[in-house]
């Protein structure tokens, strides 16, 4: 099962490169493009970096690394991952309630959608 898959992630840039062709073929400025822009975004923001760290966090926690370091003790489920991510974020003041209010259709379909997935899974 590693195998096909790997070959997959191999050759599909290839594939897609061959099915849709790029239009613009030669890009000589592009370089000093991205420093201009990356130049004008400025340094990493406490929140920004706050976010980055909870997303290399939950990434570890769904691939199940501290499982394979210390064992099925500490094996999580996807439903508590994404509630230790969902916890850490209002904790360290990067997401406030007024953000959460103002986006209440999302915050519906997330929780709907983790029900669904919770129930989809058997324990």
């Amino acid at each position: 099962m590693l195998l096909p898959g790997l070959v997959a992630i191999a050759l599909m840039p290839l594939v897609i490169y061959l099915m849709y062709p790029p239009e613009i073929k030669a890009t000589p400025n592009a370089v000093d493009f991205v420093r201009e822009r990356l130049g004008k975004l400025g340094k990493l923001s406490r929140d920004e970096g706050i976010m980055l760290d909870v997303f290399v966090v939950l990434l570890l926690l769904w691939a199940g690394v501290p499982a394979w370091i210390f064992g099925d003790t500490f094996k999580l489920n996807s439903t508590t991952t994404a509630f230790v991510g969902l916890s850490i974020l209002p904790v360290t003041g990067v997401l406030n309630w007024k953000d959460v209010l103002g986006e209440k259709s999302a915050w519906d379909t997330l929780v709907w959608f983790g029900a669904l997935v919770m129930m989809a899974n058997p324990a």
